[in-house]
């Protein structure tokens, strides 16, 4: 092998793991998105869940404090 060969070797190796981490991060970071985005949808529901409590409490609080008027 010469010389020049084995620099256009390591230069086409090195091209070749370059580009195959960043295909690697980008389908991992499809599929991360995927399940971040579930969860988020989980935590979205739990907290309308919280502000109807919210304001269930404050009506209850309201109305005893006013005594129904």
């Amino acid at each position: 092998m010469t010389q020049t060969a084995a620099v256009v070797a390591v230069v086409v190796a090195l091209m070749l793991g370059y580009y195959f981490a960043r295909w690697r991060r980008w389908e991992g970071s499809a599929k991360s998105a995927r399940v971040l985005a579930d969860q988020a949808a989980k935590q979205a529901w739990k907290a309308r869940g919280a502000m109807l409590l919210v304001a269930v409490a404050v009506y209850v609080a309201l109305h005893l404090w006013l005594q129904g008027r």
